[in-house]
């Protein structure tokens, strides 16, 4: 299977025109640490490295790529821990997420056809 280089297929094509479909992956990361909404942006903010270690481009001007932490507990936990803890839980959700894709319309997925 080949890939299709995004990120080299962009730099050629030049400022602002994609011609690319837009795939914006969105994620949750919830605890049950007690966070302020301080601490939840750092956390969301930590877990993206996820992203950025999984996809590639990732965070492009064509791109809604977004990760939304929210705390369900009262758990004292370090804000640093969790979010890293959240960007390895993320990363390993995309890298599963990418081998269970079926093929769909003739993109082909590593999951082969439905």
């Amino acid at each position: 299977m080949e890939f299709a280089g995004t990120a080299e297929a962009m730099k050629r094509v030049g400022p602002l025109r994609q011609p690319f479909q837009e795939n914006t992956p969105l994620a949750v990361v919830a605890t049950n640490a007690r966070l302020t909404k301080v601490q939840a942006v750092k956390v969301a903010q930590l877990a993206q490295h996820g992203m950025v270690r999984t996809i590639c481009p990732v965070h492009t001007m064509f791109d809604g790529d977004l990760v939304i932490a929210l705390s369900l507990g009262a758990a004292q936990a370090d804000v640093n821990a969790v979010g890293l803890a959240a960007a390895e839980a993320l990363e390993g959700a995309i890298l599963r997420a990418v081998r269970l894709a079926p093929s769909v319309g003739g993109a082909p997925g590593l999951a082969g056809p439905r």
